[in-house]
């Protein structure tokens, strides 16, 4: 009797073994972490689902000038869409969506006397190539004034499926910097989903920072000064959400 009682228990203890090393595995799978991207080497992006791991896949653009003078429009930006990892989607065929935040900075090497404007867009279109158009660098004259030695100015454009009431949505946070401030700091939600078992559309993200000419003398911020533009990260916000 005291026997059976021994295999009676053995059994018991390999069963509640089994039972928490399949739970230890399914933990595993629903808390399954990575990264894939290079915004600013800072994205917690992997939520598993299914046992599937989804992937929120981050790239950086750069812009090429950070000189400004009146006139002058730079920028940065970013792409982000959603993938399963190696390829491996869930069986149920759903779309998943990820939430995230996008944070960047704005920040001048000295006070401007002119305002500062900055704009956050979100569009579906690649427009890096062709997102700002700048003439020549030109000498600086005051509206009504003579040109000032040294001093200098620029026009530049943007985008036009950027502009107008049409597209007025994809401008998702804009801003001044003005009264001697230095920094503006930018903070945007989004969400990118996949399309079922294959990759999301991806989402592009411009911030762009303008010195606008006012008509008024800015011969103070003519001479060339400088403005660091940065998008510093996008973050994963919560898991990942199936419909």
């Amino acid at each position: 009797m005291e026997k059976k009682n021994t295999v009676l228990l053995t059994v018991i203890a390999v069963a509640t073994l089994l039972v928490a090393v399949v739970g230890a595995t399914f933990a595993y799978f629903t808390a399954a972490n990575g990264t894939n991207g290079n915004a600013a080497g800072n994205v917690n992006v992997n939520t598993a689902t299914e046992g599937a791991s989804l992937l929120l896949n981050v790239n950086k653009v750069t812009g090429s000038n950070n000189i400004f003078y009146p006139g002058t429009k730079n920028f940065v930006g970013a792409t982000a869409y959603a993938s399963f990892k190696d390829n491996n989607a869930p069986a149920d065929g759903k779309n998943y969506t990820i939430s995230y935040t996008l944070t960047g900075t704005v920040t001048l090497a000295e006070a401007f006397e002119s305002n500062v404007e900055w704009a956050l867009y979100e569009t579906t279109d690649d427009l890096s190539s062709g997102l700002i158009t700048c003439g020549a660098i030109t000498q600086y004259t005051p509206e009504g004034g003579t040109a000032v030695e040294g001093s200098k100015t620029q026009s530049c454009s943007l985008a036009a499926s950027l502009t107008g009431d049409a597209n007025a949505s994809k401008k998702v946070k804009s801003g001044t910097i003005a009264g001697g401030t230095l920094t503006a700091n930018i903070s945007h939600s989004g969400t990118v989903t996949t399309n079922g078992a294959a990759d999301g559309s991806k989402k592009y993200y411009y911030l762009v920072v303008e010195l606008p000419e006012t008509g008024a003398d800015q011969s103070a911020d003519a001479t060339g000064k400088t403005i660091t533009i940065a998008i510093d990260k996008i973050e994963q916000t919560g898991s990942a959400v199936a419909s």
